[in-house]
């Protein structure tokens, strides 16, 4: 829902599929987050009433929104029965002093927020949790589910997301984005006290279909792990750092269910190939990139554009850049672009590609630079050790 809403925003030329498209997921039965029927219509709106943009009127296309107005209705009367009757629950267990029961009643409060769009008070909490966590794998499950929201947020502020959530937007314009790290450390901590050769499923981790290998528990939650510590060093400028943890074992499905829900895996392998080509040598990043099995060169044009580093041809890689970069990218399709948290002008992704292709920019020009003084000063060794002309033996 949120990228289809970030599709109209973005893409005139698919605005009006995508807006329909949202219109039917919106009242299918697992939506109970109200606030997207205002945000799709406020984003469609907007781009329809671009001067350079020939779309259909919103009252044109929804002449009669009163079959939605009754499904916002009845779906806030369902989340209120819901969250007072978690409440009361809450309520019961504390005055009982039920630390395990206070726990489940914590996180199930905080899940049933994360699905109404109320992301600030899910993290709260889930942060509440903490102190009832008894055994390692309470305090794993509580630090993955941080880290999910969290990253949620990150991903989807990229795109300029929660546009009607107020208490969502104060959240991002903290940009307290660092106790990613916090909660990484924390997980690594529990998951070492917890066997090497436990499985679980209710971590997010096991079959990804009938009869599909299961997932070892570390190696999933590692991959997770991995993906957060990046994005923690992302917003820091730390884009070294951000290529090792990006460049660490990750696939689909070690970091199921999160993939196709929360991140998609062509992202990470956009953002993991920038930051290697920003950041690596170019024996490194053969070694560690084009000729490992991660994540890293796949992605729409990544492939291309490490080919033509590798080949030092410096003009094609501006040319790619150019093509990818923020600045130029006033349009997206699924053929053209990579996906849209890389062509949003918005303060974090934008800034990150601005930086990190400035970066490669510059290792290419220095790259050329340095590839024509080694020419030049073969040259010059060549002719020195040539004999004179008109000299005579």
């Amino acid at each position: 829902m949120d990228r289809l809403i970030h599709i109209i925003s973005l893409s005139p030329s698919v605005a009006l599929q995508a807006f329909r498209k949202a219109l039917q997921h919106l009242t299918v039965p697992t939506q109970r987050d109200i606030e997207y029927f205002k945000t799709i219509l406020a984003a469609y709106d907007v781009v329809s009433s671009r001067p350079d943009v020939r779309l259909p009127p919103l009252e044109e296309l929804l002449p009669d929104d009163t079959p939605y107005r009754a499904w916002i209705e009845e779906t806030n009367e369902r989340n209120n029965a819901e969250r007072r009757k978690l409440e009361v629950e809450l309520k019961t267990y504390t005055g009982n002093v039920l630390k395990e029961s206070i726990r489940m009643a914590y996180r199930d409060l905080s899940a049933f927020y994360r699905a109404t769009g109320s992301f600030e008070s899910s993290l709260r909490h889930l942060t509440k949790s903490r102190e009832y966590c008894s055994t390692a794998q309470d305090m794993l499950e509580m630090c993955l589910s941080v880290l999910e929201v969290s990253t949620r947020l990150f991903l989807f502020s990229c795109c300029g997301y929660f546009a009607n959530d107020t208490s969502t937007q104060l959240l991002l314009e903290q940009r307290s984005f660092s106790h990613l790290s916090t909660y990484v450390f924390k997980a690594e901590s529990a998951l070492d006290g917890i066997g090497t050769s436990a499985h679980s499923t209710s971590l997010g981790v096991g079959t990804s279909g009938a009869g599909a290998k299961k997932i070892d528990l570390h190696q999933a939650v590692e991959a997770k792990l991995a993906l957060c510590g990046a994005l923690s060093h992302l917003t820091n400028g730390n884009y070294a750092k951000a290529t090792h943890d990006f460049l660490q074992p990750m696939s689909a499905a070690l970091l199921a269910p999160w993939a196709g829900t929360i991140v998609s895996v062509g992202d990470i392998a956009v953002y993991a190939t920038l930051c290697a080509l920003a950041t690596l040598g170019r024996s490194e990043l053969k070694a560690r990139v084009i000729e490992s099995e991660g994540l890293a060169g796949e992605g729409e044009g990544m492939k291309e554009l490490l080919d033509a580093w590798m080949a030092s041809n410096f003009r094609t890689v501006l040319g790619l850049l150019e093509k990818y970069s923020v600045s130029t990218s006033t349009q997206w399709s699924p053929s053209s672009l990579p996906f849209p948290p890389l062509t949003v002008e918005n303060d974090i992704s934008a800034g990150f590609v601005r930086l990190v292709i400035t970066s490669i920019r510059n290792s290419a020009h220095t790259s050329r630079v340095s590839r024509r003084k080694s020419v030049r000063a073969q040259s010059c060794s060549i002719s020195s050790r040539s004999p004179r002309s008109g000299l005579s033996a």
